[in-house]
Parts: C-alpha cells; sequence; structure tokens
C-alpha cells in the first residue's frame, strides 16, 4: 500500500557535477519501496551523462517527468538543485510540501522545510535541520598514518569539467610526488589517458566508491560529497577546487586547500612535510551516530499549514523560524503567528500534568497551589466585574453565568462564585472534572469545547492560558461568539510574543515555546483577530513582568534595580504573559 507520493527534482544542468543527481538516483531508490516517486527534470535538453543515469537507474520512463502536469500533486516534493531557479520553486510550491537539499538560490526562504547536508556559508535563512550524516556516510574508522602516502586515489566527480584531473596529474607527473603506478583516477575525463593508461588505474566509475576509499593513503578531490565520505573513511585529503566559492567553504571548515582550478607546489609540499590533524576534523564533522536522508523524510508527517484562525491557506504565509520539527509561520491575512508540524505529536497535557509536571515546573503540585491561583483569579473577576457594571450600566450583577474553559481543578470557578457567578467550567482531565463535582459541587462538562453541545448562552467566557492551545481557533471564536450573550465578556491569558524573552531572542522564544501552543499572540494583533469574530478588546492587560530576563539586569541585582526594571517593563509592555478583556458587540452570521 502505497503511503506517501514524491517528487524528486534533481539539478541535470552541463558544470554542475553529477552529485546531485546521484543523491536523488539514491533517493528515489529508496524511498519507491513503499511510495509513488517520480523524477521531474525541467531542462529542454538533458546532457547525454544525465540521461544515461537516469535510464540506468529509473525502472520506467513514464516516471520521468519533462513538464509538470497541471492537476498533479504531491505530497513531498524534494529538490536537490544547489540553486533553484526563482520561477521554478514557485511553479513548485503549488504542487506540494517543498523541501530543499543544500539550497543556496534566492527563493531559499520560500521552502517549506531546509536540509543543509554538507556545511555551507552563512544564510539568512537557516536551515531547519543540518547535518552531514545525511550523506550515509562510509563506517567511521580511525585515521591512518599521515605520512604514509603510497596508494593515492583522485576523483573530481562524475563530471570534472574544468579538467581538474588532468591538471593535477600534469602536475604530479612534472614533480614526481608520487608512483604512477599506485594512483587510481576515478571519474569521466574528457583528455587523451593514452599517456598515462599503461601507469595509471583509470576508472570512469566504481559503484559505492566511498566502501572502499579507505584503501588509499591520500584522495584528491573537490570540496564536496566525496571529502566528507573521505574524512569519515579516516583517510587524509587535499582539496583542489574548482571555483572560489568552494575554496571559501573549504577555508571554513579548515579542510586542507592546495590550489583552485591549479595546485599549488608549496602548499602541496608543506603538507607533505607537517601533515594534518585530520582526527579532529572527523570529530568534528562527521556524527557518531546518524540516520539516512530517505528515513529522515519518511518521517515526516505535516500537519495542517491553514491558518488557525481564518484559515488562509498558508501558501504565502512568512515562515519566521525554522526548527527540526516545527516551523513558525506568520499569516499575511490576519496577523497571527502559529506552528506547523512535521511529526506527530503525543498528547502532552494528562492528569500528571496537575502533579509531576506541574511540580518539576513550579516546585508543588497544582493542588498544593490551588490557594496561590485563586489569589491570581481576584483582579482577573475585579476587571470583569468592572467591564459589565460599564456595559450594563447597573451595579446588580448577581446570578450571572459564567463559563470557565480549560478550568483544570477549579480556583477561578470558586473565586467567581465568591464574586455571585454561576460558575461553570469545561475540562478534559477525568480526575480534575470529578475533584470540581464532589469537591467544589459546580458544574462542569467532561470533554473540549469544541465537541461538547451547549443548551444556553453565558453572560463570561473565560479561557486562562488555553487558547494557545486550540489546532482550529476560527471555529472555536465562532462557537465563543454564538455562545455568548451580545454585551458578555470574553476574557482570556496566553503567551506575549512582544514581552522580553521574545524582544531578548525571537528564534530562542519561539524555540522554548511548547509543541501545544499552536498559536502565539501579541497584544498588537489581538484586536485585529478578535474584531473578525464579533469582539470589541475593551482591556489588555499586561502580565507575567521578569526584570531578571533583562541583558542588563545582572549590573543592578538589588530592590532599587529590581523595581527600575519593573517599571520598565510595564512602561514599554514587556511582560511575557498578557490578559485580554473583551466585550461581544454582534452575533455572526452563519
Amino acid at each position: 500500500m502505497w503511503t506517501n507520493s514524491y517528487l524528486l527534482v534533481p539539478s541535470c544542468v552541463d558544470g554542475k557535477g553529477t552529485g546531485h543527481l546521484r543523491r536523488i538516483i539514491n533517493l528515489y531508490k529508496k524511498l519507491k519501496k513503499d511510495s509513488i516517486v517520480f523524477i521531474y527534470v525541467p531542462v529542454d535538453q538533458i546532457p547525454q551523462l544525465y540521461e544515461k543515469m537516469l535510464k540506468e537507474n529509473i525502472d520506467r520512463d513514464d516516471l520521468i517527468l519533462k513538464t509538470l502536469p497541471v492537476q498533479k500533486t504531491w505530497n513531498y516534493i524534494v529538490l536537490d538543485y544547489m540553486k533553484t531557479p526563482d520561477d521554478l520553486v514557485f511553479s513548485l510550491k503549488e504542487k506540494g510540501f517543498l523541501i530543499g537539499i543544500d539550497e543556496g538560490g534566492n527563493k531559499r526562504g520560500q521552502f517549506d522545510y531546509l536540509i543543509d547536508i554538507i556545511p555551507s556559508l552563512e544564510y539568512s535563512v537557516k536551515a531547519n535541520y543540518s547535518s552531514v550524516g545525511l550523506m550515509e556516510l562510509p563506517e567511521r574508522r580511525l585515521y591512518q598514518n599521515a605520512f604514509n602516502f603510497k596508494n593515492i586515489l583522485i576523483t573530481f566527480g562524475g563530471e570534472d569539467h574544468i579538467s581538474l584531473t588532468e591538471t593535477l596529474l600534469d602536475f604530479i607527473k612534472e614533480n614526481k610526488y608520487f608512483i604512477a603506478s599506485k594512483i587510481t583516477v576515478v571519474g569521466k575525463n574528457s583528455f587523451d589517458i593514452s599517456e598515462y593508461k599503461n601507469a595509471i588505474r583509470f576508472f570512469d566509475s566504481i559503484n559505492n566508491l566511498k566502501s572502499i576509499i579507505y584503501e588509499y593513503d591520500l584522495v584528491f578531490t573537490s570540496f564536496g560529497l566525496t571529502a566528507f565520505e573521505t574524512l569519515a573513511s579516516g583517510v587524509p585529503f587535499l582539496l583542489v577546487n574548482p571555483t572560489m566559492y568552494h575554496h571559501k567553504l573549504s577555508k571554513k571548515c579548515n579542510f586542507v586547500d592546495i590550489g583552485i582550478k591549479k595546485p599549488d607546489k608549496n602548499k602541496l609540499e608543506k603538507f607533505l612535510k607537517i601533515g594534518k590533524d585530520f582526527k579532529a576534523l572527523q570529530e568534528k564533522y562527521i556524527p557518531a551516530t546518524y540516520t539516512t536522508l530517505d528515513y529522515f523524510i519518511k518521517k515526516f508527517n505535516i500537519s495542517s499549514t491553514i491558518c488557525p484562525v481564518c484559515h488562509h491557506d498558508g501558501s504565502s504565509s512568512n515562515i519566521i523560524s525554522r526548527l527540526e520539527s516545527r516551523n513558525f509561520y506568520n499569516c499575511p491575512e490576519c496577523g497571527i503567528t502559529y506552528q506547523v508540524f512535521f511529526k506527530e505529536l503525543a498528547n502532552s497535557y494528562r492528569k500528571d500534568y496537575f502533579f509531576d509536571d506541574y511540580k518539576n515546573q513550579y516546585g508543588c503540585t497544582y493542588l498544593e497551589d490551588f490557594e496561590n491561583i485563586q489569589k491570581i483569579s481576584v483582579p482577573r473577576l475585579q476587571i470583569i466585574n468592572k467591564l459589565r457594571y460599564v456595559i450594563n450600566k447597573k451595579k446588580n450583577m448577581l446570578n450571572l453565568e459564567l463559563l470557565d474553559i480549560g478550568c483544570a481543578y477549579g480556583p477561578f470557578l470558586l473565586e467567581s462564585k465568591k464574586n455571585g457567578y454561576i460558575p461553570t467550567g469545561i475540562e478534559i482531565i477525568a480526575d480534575a472534572v470529578k475533584y470540581i463535582r464532589s469537591k467544589l459541587g459546580f458544574s462542569v462538562y467532561s470533554g473540549t469545547f469544541e465537541t461538547i453541545k451547549l443548551d444556553k448562552k453565558f453572560d463570561i467566557i473565560t479561557m486562562w492560558y488555553v487558547i494557545e492551545h486550540f489546532v482550529d481557533l476560527k471555529h472555536v471564536l465562532t462557537k465563543v461568539n454564538k455562545q455568548l450573550k451580545t454585551g458578555g465578556v470574553f476574557a482570556f491569558s496566553t503567551p506575549n510574543s512582544s514581552g522580553i524573552s521574545a524582544v531578548k531572542n525571537k528564534d530562542e522564544f519561539l524555540n522554548n515555546s511548547p509543541f501545544d501552543h499552536i498559536t502565539v499572540w501579541n497584544p498588537d494583533i489581538t484586536v485585529g483577530v478578535l474584531s473578525r469574530f464579533g469582539f470589541k478588546v475593551k482591556r489588555i492587560r499586561i502580565t507575567g513582568h521578569h526584570p531578571e530576563r533583562f541583558s542588563s539586569f545582572s549590573l543592578f541585582k538589588t530592590k532599587l534595580g529590581y523595581n527600575i526594571f519593573i517599571i520598565i517593563s510595564k512602561i514599554f509592555g514587556l511582560g511575557d504573559t498578557f490578559e485580554v478583556y473583551a466585550e461581544k458587540m454582534k452575533e455572526l452570521n452563519d
């Protein structure tokens, strides 16, 4: 049974090397076992070398697409193109979830997921995941004697379009560095090899070259896959690079680069005399354990990219932070920040949350902290009471119906009862429902707000650190409007993406955001979001002020310093949480 469909897009352009196509062909062979896999080659003329490789490795000609079908879509589209043309990115983005491998094009930021396998120069858009291990490297071996260079391997890939092999062989022959009979050359060559053929072994290709690299004492290659395969094999290597770009990459990784387009005699002789600590490089770049690229991609289980608030399709949403298992998108339509996940998530909200998990975070269980949470409810109810009085233009507000969604063990319900409200709760944890009914004596629904059928409207509906958990906020906020009387109060609290933690380091703030926080709010976008659902924000209260999170707080660790930073935090609204109090102004149309 097919599980997923894939479109694989390799670079098949002269001068770009065959490594991209080889990697795609290998991925095709692994994925096709239980998936539908097509290859798309978006060039008018496929060079003969690349066409031969495709015909030898792809099962059927109809799996190789020269044009994109109008209606066809795929679950995942994987590009190994190096620098994908802008128009190709946009045409493919409409066809499926876009995964870029070592992508360095102008539209790098448009890819849904970025995998950097080979270390690169710094990009303004960082990758979701970076690991040399996804190359399917040979088994890591300890390094051989760095000064015993007898058996030499020269390989500049399947193309070598600027004849680095010929240049290097002429250089070696002229300077007599190595014994010709001990030299092996792997790669298609465009020059006349007859003068070398009797002394040097030549191969157009060797199946699974990386598995025999360890047989050699020294490898000459360029920056790329073979360099890292050699590093993993425990063999010293030297680079002769085709471009300045490759040279810069070599320098960044501290690899030994002996020249651009031609070898430098002084650099080679220095290496032969002094050597290089390749063991340190191996420890730095070659992971002890790693997974394969096909296994990594097969683990993808994409949650919906649709905006939870306005149901914008997500195609033009900006990715503001990339992590291994999730992206944070900013919706251009409603402004909300939301998460898209790449793996199935376990349910983190369970009974243990109120006990072991809560104690690990706060030093006591939820029930042990019950009275403190109830005290936090006091100023919230004071604001609600005042707002209700302004709306109703009267003081008598007894017997108003209040619904607290995600009420836990009921501290807010208990405090609201003291304020004259008739409290009702909704809670998904059965133990908490039982506690509220037996210990507090309040009405409480067991289940989720989305699915529970409510037979009446309420005067107040609250959600304290709950709103960020809903997957379909459009449905939830529409239902809140439906279940709230006109003139009623909708109040909630949530983390603040414009608080001090986010101001200091936005990426770190989002990285620390819990996986079950589907949406990330801030006061600026709240007014517009709620207005979509018939609410008018009456008050926003910034909470969660933490002076110790200011970068310069350590210079003022005094009571006066603490108070100064509290004032600054309040003036500039830098609390890490905030509360919203809104009035329902109108009914929504069905």
